[in-house]
């Protein structure tokens, strides 16, 4: 009896061992940090860029003042919008004003329908005003002559300004100076070379040059018509 119940223990133990589901492998834990408390993620704002504002005292600075030594030119025109050529160089429409080093200077000027003005200029450091006027009348022309009298000659000089023309000479009864009205417009003859000057309802003058050369007789005739147009 003892013997068939032992032996029921023993099957019973044997099936129990067999048939017991194998246990489960233990599972793999990271480790980690100990979890504190959870904070909102806040992402941080945008940064702008900005110009920095410059300082207070910098915003009104006033201009520097021109150099001492400088000469400060204004050169206006009576012709508005003249070109201004200072030493060669564009520097603007009439008026323009600018800055030189003290010296000897070539102011030109241009203005359409007008003849070109020219001049040098001496200037010394600090202000100065030029005024370029080509409505009014500029005649300075001078030249050596010969007078063709019906016989004979006699020379001198004949000079023309604003005023008139003059001719000086040790021959007194040719000798005159008379306003530009009245006379008659000059006239050349270049290939005779002569200048023919002639008095309103008076006497003519026929003038020449001592080397013979018309190119003088020329230009004077020129000027003193440019310069009557102008009157």
């Amino acid at each position: 009896m003892i013997l068939v119940v032992a032996g029921a223990i023993l099957i019973a133990v044997t099936a129990y061992i067999f048939l017991e589901p194998p246990a489960s492998p233990p599972s793999t834990v990271s480790r980690q940090a100990p979890l504190g408390p959870v904070r909102p993620s806040v992402t941080p704002p945008t940064a702008t860029t900005r110009s920095p504002s410059p300082p207070a005292s910098s915003a009104a600075a006033p201009p520097s003042s021109p150099r001492a030594d400088l000469a400060r030119l204004r050169i206006a025109a009576d012709v508005p919008g003249a070109s201004v050529f200072f030493d060669h160089r564009y520097v603007g429409r009439a008026p323009v004003e600018l800055n030189a080093l003290p010296g000897s200077h070539r102011l030109n000027v241009s203005a359409e329908g007008q003849e070109m003005y020219a001049e040098t200029l001496e200037i010394a450091p600090g202000p100065r005003d030029v005024m370029v006027r080509f409505k009014q009348v500029r005649l300075d022309e001078a030249l050596d002559v010969v007078h063709r009298h019906a016989l004979g000659s006699c020379q001198g000089r004949l000079s023309a300004t604003p005023s008139g023309l003059r001719y000086e000479t040790d021959h007194r009864e040719d000798a005159f100076a008379r306003p530009l009205a009245d006379f008659e417009p000059l006239e050349v003859d270049y290939v005779k070379k002569n200048l023919r000057v002639r008095v309103r309802g008076g006497k003519t003058y026929n003038f020449t040059t001592k080397g013979g050369n018309a190119d003088g007789l020329l230009r004077f005739q020129q000027k003193v018509e440019a310069a009557r147009k102008r009157s």
